[in-house]
């Protein structure tokens, strides 16, 4: 489905992680289910800033700021 949405994106569920990735632009884009990768490329294609695996999580600081 998501090929079909989305040609031309390579997509893919890694087994390891245990998320769904996207290659789009360059940009590889991660998501927790096939909804939320979508949103991803969606959002990539649209020109929005993409932040994180989690949309409606909080934004944290980075782990090397002291």
């Amino acid at each position: 489905m998501l090929e079909r949405d989305f040609p031309g994106v390579q997509v893919w569920f890694g087994c390891y992680t245990r998320r769904w990735w996207a290659l789009y632009a360059g940009r590889l884009l991660e998501g927790r289910t096939p909804a939320h990768i979508g949103e991803q490329i969606f959002c990539a294609r649209q020109g929005a800033h993409v932040h994180g695996a989690d949309p409606r999580a909080p934004e944290r600081p980075h782990r090397y700021v002291s």
